[in-house]
């Protein structure tokens, strides 16, 4: 948008009898340079975009939960449900994934937390894949999916319960609210996965 400069001079009529303002180069310098600067840095914008971390979300009680989506194999509504014995209470037993078996898991129980509801039958559960290792979570309720910036991303300590930090790679504050970003590699361990025993 061009802006227009009228310049009046002493002979204006609109200006008899009246000191003629001064209209020095500094105010169009100062135009100029505020244009440069606004260009310069929407070209910074455009070069260096925000990074973020694709993410699903999850509820378990009434806190909220993310795993990287990269690390998300699939998700599972309709499963059958083959308890096992001799296994830690969190392991809810097993379920065939097209001739693969796979691990369900409580992640509730797992971090120790108590959210405060029962279990319901056919909770949802996301498998999880890392290194080749797979295994499922089953978490109370499917959310979204959502852009985290990585710059937002804080050390797992603002958690209410400080017993979940070593299954969170960070906490992330999303629309107000604080999300926990699980870490999958952690959580995968009791079944052989990477960094585990």
């Amino acid at each position: 948008m061009k802006r227009e400069i009228t310049v009046l001079d002493e002979r204006h009529p609109d200006w008899e009898g009246q000191k003629p303002r001064e209209r020095t180069l500094s105010d169009m310098e100062a135009d100029v340079l505020r244009a440069r600067a606004f260009a310069l840095a929407s070209q910074a914008v455009e070069e260096c975009p925000t990074q973020t971390v694709a993410s699903l979300l999850f509820a378990m009680g009434e806190e909220t939960y993310g795993v990287r989506l990269s690390e998300v194999r699939e998700i599972q509504r309709d499963y059958r449900l083959t308890p096992i014995p001799c296994v830690p209470a969190f392991v809810l037993g097993v379920m065939s994934l097209r001739g693969e078996i796979v691990s369900v898991n409580d992640l509730a129980s797992m971090m120790g937390l108590s959210t405060g509801a029962a279990r319901r039958p056919r909770q949802p559960a996301i498998v999880l894949e890392v290194g080749g290792v797979q295994a499922a979570i089953v978490v109370d309720e499917i959310r979204d999916i959502a852009d985290i910036p990585v710059e937002s991303i804080d050390p797992p300590l603002n958690m209410v319960d400080h017993s979940q930090a070593p299954f969170l790679n960070g906490t992330a504050l999303l629309d107000g609210h604080l999300v926990g970003l699980i870490d999958a590699r952690r959580v995968l361990q009791p079944v052989g996965g990477p960094g585990g025993p």
